[in-house]
């Protein structure tokens, strides 16, 4: 496969700072990728463009052969995907050990540069399994409705899971059952992407008493209204794909909620 190149983007990181950084990724034995290579590094002042003042460093990788990573010439997508959960996982590890040494603001962040290293075709609606969503900001940051965090009770009472599967089906066309708590739902031929769960409450919490066990929360982005899209994947402790999405938006969600009583 290809080389595949990148950039890594700091923020309120010292030359010393960077050189630790880069240096520490040169060094590291990562699990997907090799030849790790630094490149073309360009410092942005305040006023340069639209963005705020940032040094931007360029570097590229190889994916380790298919064969070695168990993955056939079909699989090759998933490779760079894992590849690139080998990344994000290490600078999220190499940031936390940098943390006293650096500014409080201090960010870094890398975007691919390089074309055609994604899968081609997707569906018009995607959906995928949301564990929480926090509203804030970067550095401050809540858990919003931290109700879900529970598993669903899946009994016959009025708290069980046919209010969420009636809602996928009713507003979302959604024909399978999806066993899933949560979820963020991409719809590519609307305005706007949605997260919705039951609102749900775990019976071993003395909660209000005038939340009900039979709605639907929905939040509601507009495509328009994201500014920035920060996406950090990683590899979890049993070798699965972890990612967190971050929306800069320049306006707030709206928030719903769909009432089931019958």
């Amino acid at each position: 496969m290809s080389t595949v190149h990148c950039r890594l983007i700091f923020r309120s990181f010292t030359e010393e700072q960077i050189a630790e950084f880069l240096k520490e990724c040169e060094m590291h034995e990562f699990a997907y990728i090799i030849n790790f290579i630094t490149g073309q590094s360009v410092h942005y002042g305040t006023g340069t463009d639209d963005f705020d003042e940032r040094h931007e460093v360029q570097f590229s990788f190889d994916l380790k052969p298919l064969g070695e990573l168990g993955f056939t010439k079909k699989q090759k997508y998933d490779g760079i995907v894992l590849a690139e959960c080998d990344l994000a996982s290490n600078f999220e590890r190499i940031h936390r050990s940098l943390e006293n040494k650096l500014a409080q603001d201090a960010t870094v962040l890398y975007t691919p540069l390089s074309k055609d290293i994604y899968p081609k075709f997707f569906q018009l609606q995607s959906f995928f399994s949301v564990n929480r969503i926090l509203f804030g900001n970067i550095v401050n940051k809540r858990v919003f409705a931290p109700t879900f965090l529970f598993d669903q009770p899946v009994d016959a009472s009025s708290t069980s899971h046919d209010v969420f599967k009636k809602y996928l089906q009713e507003q979302r066309d959604m024909v399978d059952d999806v066993d899933a708590n949560m979820l963020m739902i991409c719809e590519h031929d609307r305005e706007e992407l949605s997260i919705c769960f039951p609102d749900i409450l775990n019976d071993k919490l003395k909660l209000a008493e005038y939340r009900s066990n039979e709605r639907v929360v929905e939040i509601k982005f507009k495509y328009l209204a994201i500014r920035r899209l920060i996406v950090t994947p990683r590899c979890d402790e049993r070798n699965g794909i972890r990612v967190t999405f971050t929306f800069q938006l320049n306006y707030s969600p709206s928030v719903y909620s769909l009432s089931y009583m019958e």
